[in-house]
């Protein structure tokens, strides 16, 4: 006898229809399974059917992400009648519930399939409820998600240079040599890419100086034997631009009886260390971008400092005297950054 467990939404002998694609599913792909090999399934768990509602939980441990989870659940009929597996209720398209045909005779036994199918990085729970007698038993099944690749490091770009960085491939089931890369966005380009030992080293151009970006997400592909390409969960690699630093927002608005306020982040640490050495205050050099004429002022702006930002609080009578529409190049701890003043007094 065969049991067939089906995918990608094909009706089964359950009231599940709709079954979520895991990276290495295909379509109206069908797993046929005889009573042998659903026996060396994994036991989930045993059911009697005059017990009363019961709950049990199933760690299935760390997998990848796209991982086929299977295993069985027995039920044995210790009444007197026969019965049959009732509704099957699951917490997500992504868990499938198939029993046996037929119904259970007094004294015997049937298996219901379990199979889980979870993409992604992290932890999951997913739960399914079989009814037997009028009575729900749930079957709670936990596990990881983690992901097939990862960056050793983060990836550090000196203005106008190249980085490198290693990729760490963790399924022992791919090797290094079938990976396959493409960055999103199209901020950096990828120059180079060799084996080093069990990793791949990529080397990447920035190709925008105009702007810089905290992370980038690099597309990541498996390339299987018969050519086809998988993607794999994309990888966000941290960036670092040293010495580079950008100002939010880009335009301020000014007035002399308010403050205003610039965000900067970015490569700050010299600027935050700077920061709470001091009295919390920083002095920041401005000067014209278009005008050499304008002379260099010094600013004193107080600053608040966290690991990911500092902030900068100035005094609009300190630059209300500047040219509407000025863009204005600013200085502190030998790193720069830019930002446009328009003026409120002008009816803006």
């Amino acid at each position: 006898m065969l049991v067939r467990m089906s995918f990608w939404g094909v009706a089964i002998t359950s009231l599940l229809t709709i079954i979520a694609v895991a990276e290495e599913a295909k379509p109206t792909q069908e797993i046929l399974l005889s009573k042998t090999e659903v026996s060396q399934l994994p036991l989930f768990g045993t059911i009697m059917v005059s017990d009363g509602p019961t709950e049990s939980t199933v760690d299935l441990g760390k997998s990848f992400s796209g991982t086929i989870h299977q295993g069985r659940v027995i039920v044995n009929n210790d009444a007197t009648q026969p019965v049959r597996v009732g509704n099957m209720i699951t917490s997500c398209g992504c868990t499938l519930a198939t029993p046996e045909d037929g119904s259970i005779a007094p004294g015997d036994q049937k298996h219901v399939l379990l199979q889980v199918a979870k993409r992604g990085v992290g932890n999951f729970s997913e739960k399914v409820s079989l009814e037997l007698a009028g009575r729900f038993h749930t079957i709670n099944l936990k596990g990881r998600l983690a992901p097939r690749v990862t960056c050793a490091d983060e990836l550090v770009f000196p203005d106008g240079g190249t980085g490198s960085i290693e990729i760490v491939m963790h399924d022992e089931n791919y090797r290094n040599s079938a990976l396959e890369f493409e960055v999103s966005g199209g901020y950096a380009s990828i120059v180079d890419s060799r084996t080093i030992g069990e990793n791949t080293k990529l080397t990447f151009q920035w190709t925008d100086d105009t702007r810089f970006i905290d992370n980038l997400q690099l597309r990541t592909f498996v390339l299987r034997p018969n050519r086809e390409r998988l993607e794999l969960t994309p990888l966000l690699i941290p960036l670092k631009h040293p010495g580079r630093i950008r100002s939010v927002p880009s335009t301020v608005f000014i007035h002399p009886d308010k403050d205003f306020r610039l965000f900067l982040f970015g490569d700050i640490e010299s600027i935050a260390s700077k920061a709470k050495e001091g009295d919390g205050t920083l002095k920041i050099g401005l000067k014209s971008v278009s005008e050499n004429s304008m002379p260099i002022r010094i600013l004193t702006a107080s600053a608040v400092s966290n690991t990911k930002s500092v902030i900068l609080t100035f005094s609009g009578k300190d630059v209300i005297d500047l040219k509407d529409g000025e863009t204005l190049l600013a200085s502190c701890e030998d790193i720069e950054f830019r930002f446009k003043v328009r003026s409120l007094e002008k009816g803006l």
